[in-house]
């Protein structure tokens, strides 16, 4: 990430986006870096969140896909 670079974080919940933002200032602290952000959204309509195509060098999904309830169309933007 660096200074110049940013990280999203994108989930579909509001308590998990709320268990973000309340880490952010400490972590921010620990490394850093603020150039964090975190949006409410679905990892199957990730285009509705007006995010730049292209301008993503590592996208990480831990235990996500599960969570979908349209799997064939997560997989189909990959």
């Amino acid at each position: 990430m660096g200074p110049t670079g940013e990280v999203v974080g994108v989930d579909m919940t509001d308590e998990q986006l709320a268990v973000a933002e309340k880490h952010r200032a400490f972590h921010a602290d620990a490394f850093g870096y603020s150039n964090v952000r975190f949006l409410h959204g679905y990892i199957e309509r990730l285009d509705e969140l007006d995010l730049e195509p292209g301008s993503f060098d590592v996208i990480v999904s831990n235990c996500v896909v599960n969570l979908s309830p349209d799997k064939d169309a997560v997989l189909c933007g990959v």
